[in-house]
């Protein structure tokens, strides 16, 4: 059964016709997204009433302008509070991977110990096992939570501070 997009395919769309439609789907052309007719002059023109990086300009120039305004002790000081909230942060999210990992793990002993009663539901079983693999695998690493903890310690210096307040 052909997509909302591969359906143009069997009416005879050109590449061209094609390409432009598809594009709709990505972020420059996003706001043609639920237009009927895409044109290459449509695409060319710029969206209506968009004043998002104008704005968003004059708020970080604002917040440069507070920031270089600070006291180099406050800077100190904020920064201190900040690596303090990421290395509990960080541990926290250790914690949880543990956590998970012993769900997951639990629940893959249950997976593996379980009979299939017919070869029809073997690979059910083996469905099963595979997600919790690939859950385990993904979602209960530790080295990021690790690594950002080490590289939190390393850094005494106030570098990266305003990154996570959007400077």
């Amino acid at each position: 059964m052909p997509t909302g997009y591969t359906h143009m395919i069997s009416e005879g769309a050109s590449f061209e016709e094609f390409a432009l439609q598809t594009a709709r789907a990505f972020g420059a052309l996003i706001h043609l997204r639920d237009e009927s007719d895409v044109t290459v002059e449509k695409i060319l023109e710029p969206p209506k009433s968009c004043t998002y990086h104008e704005d968003a300009l004059e708020k970080s120039k604002k917040e440069l302008e507070d920031f270089l305004a600070m006291d180099v002790e406050v800077l100190q000081d904020e920064w201190d509070v900040e690596k303090k909230q990421r290395i509990e942060s960080a541990e926290s999210g250790i914690r949880k991977a543990i956590e998970l990992d012993k769900k997951y793990r639990a629940m893959l002993a249950k997976v593996r110990k379980y009979v299939p009663p017919t070869k029809d539901h073997v690979a059910h079983r083996d469905f099963m096992d595979e997600q919790i693999q690939q859950s385990i695998e993904f979602d209960c690493k530790t080295d990021y939570y690790e690594r950002s903890i080490e590289e939190t310690k390393n850094n005494s210096s106030m570098i990266g501070m305003k990154r996570r307040r959007n400077l």
